[in-house]
């Protein structure tokens, strides 16, 4: 029993047609990896760009929240005013 070989596949025009077929074969997988990084860096751009809002959501929560801290110690501080600088002149 002989084991199959390049020759088997070989039509009339010899190897030109297994060549074709591989060329053909390789070209086809080129072309969907190509689609596969294009969808990968569509999922990227889409990634990036929701992480880029959801930092400007958490800073503008920051922001406020330390806006609030600050305007109610200044109303504690001026409420209290007469009594934390009563011994200056």
């Amino acid at each position: 029993m002989r084991g199959v070989t390049d020759n088997d596949y070989r039509g009339k025009s010899g190897s030109s047609d297994l060549v074709e077929w591989k060329f053909t074969q390789l070209f086809t997988k080129i072309r969907d990896m190509e689609d596969h990084i294009k969808a990968l860096e569509s999922r990227a751009e889409l990634r990036d760009r929701e992480r880029a809002v959801t930092e400007q959501r958490y800073l503008k929560w920051g922001i406020s929240t330390l806006g609030a801290i600050v305007a109610t110690l200044a109303a504690v501080i001026w409420s209290y005013r007469s009594i934390i600088f009563r011994g200056l002149p």
